[in-house]
């Protein structure tokens, strides 16, 4: 009887001493660049899917199939996380009143958060808000702040086009000083990370 308490013992010690000092000694992999890395996070240095992209994916097909209840909700889900693209089909839906009634105060709000988290559609479309007065009063230099931001931004070279020629025009009606307070709003503009 004494002799199998001892042995309990020191199994019990044994185990003890192990959890103290394996502490740390996980298993660990050989990365792509010869550092060790412990196995768990293996998985964490693999690219990450935006949050909010399956149901901003599922809101565009919806979208495309006129269920405008069933995209307005996938879009609605991805904007909770902070998708940008999903804030701008908002956007969008406002303005135009697909599947829901044309509003556009609330088609600003979903442009502004689109805009300023960097999506260069959004920044057209926020530009556009504040050249034709919709939702806002007009205000051409924040409209050809915007055209700007969004000229930087843009990967197509034709709609690069588009977005200058709609800015010329608009600095036609601007004056100087107007243009250049717009430059400087642009210059010093920064995005928000969400």
């Amino acid at each position: 009887m004494v002799g199998s308490n001892l042995m309990l013992l020191l199994v019990m010690f044994l185990l003890f001493l192990l959890a103290v000092f394996s502490n740390g000694c996980e298993s660990k992999k050989e990365t792509a660049f010869g550092e060790s890395t412990p196995s768990a996070e293996i998985f964490s240095t693999l690219p990450k899917e935006p949050q909010g992209e399956n149901s901003y994916q599922n809101g565009k097909d919806a979208f495309n199939q006129k269920d405008y209840a069933t995209a307005l909700e996938h879009f609605s889900r991805s904007a909770e996380v902070g998708h940008a693209k999903a804030h701008n089909w908002l956007g969008w839906m406002y303005y135009y009143g697909k599947g829901v009634p044309q509003n556009n105060q609330e088609a600003l709000h979903w442009y502004v958060k689109s805009a300023e988290a960097d999506y260069a559609i959004a920044q057209v479309n926020l530009g556009k808000m504040y050249e034709l007065g919709r939702g806002v009063l007009p205000d051409v230099i924040q409209a050809y702040k915007w055209y700007t931001i969004a000229t930087a931004n843009v990967s197509s070279q034709e709609t690069r086009d588009r977005v200058i020629e709609r800015r010329e025009a608009l600095a036609q009606k601007m004056s100087q000083k107007e243009i250049v307070e717009a430059k400087r709003l642009a210059r010093e503009w920064a995005p928000i990370r969400q």
